[in-house]
């Protein structure tokens, strides 16, 4: 079965609760949650604030495609009070679901399947400017 490998944050509010509703909601509605890093709580990346983060990555096995997945999971986070951005690029959020990787049954490359459109790209663009990221990813078994 096809996995997805997820990159959660918060910054605001209570931030492990926020994560543990964001993991019920995707086992739920993305699929089974086979493997998840420990929380780790990091700085924001890319614009200033005092919040800091607490991130998790979770590998969710699925048998959605990666659009769909995309879809689900921007629900999610409307549904648990992210706002729509108002221009800046990276701001304070209750929660933030990231696709990083999509690899269909059987593949066992690193990058998985390579999807590039206006409204995803996987995988992620950012991941390996973000040293927290990899330090999450570290903590799962490879493919």
């Amino acid at each position: 079965m096809p996995n997805v490998r997820l990159l959660l944050g918060s910054n605001l509010g209570d931030r492990k609760k926020l994560l543990a509703s964001a993991r019920e909601q995707i086992a739920v509605r993305v699929g089974d949650i086979v493997l998840q890093s420990l929380e780790l709580e990091t700085e924001p990346w890319g614009y200033d604030s005092s919040n800091s983060y607490l991130n998790q990555i979770l590998v969710v096995s699925t048998n959605l495609q990666p659009l769909e997945i995309l879809d689900i999971t921007q629900q999610i986070e409307r549904e648990m009070g992210r706002v729509p951005r108002k221009g800046e690029v990276y701001e304070d959020r209750p929660i933030d679901i990231d696709l990083l990787y999509y690899h269909s049954d059987g593949d066992t490359t690193i990058e998985g399947t390579i999807v590039s459109s206006d409204r995803l790209t996987l995988p992620h663009p950012e991941i390996n400017n973000r040293d927290f990221v990899l330090l999450l990813l570290a903590q799962l078994p490879p493919l």
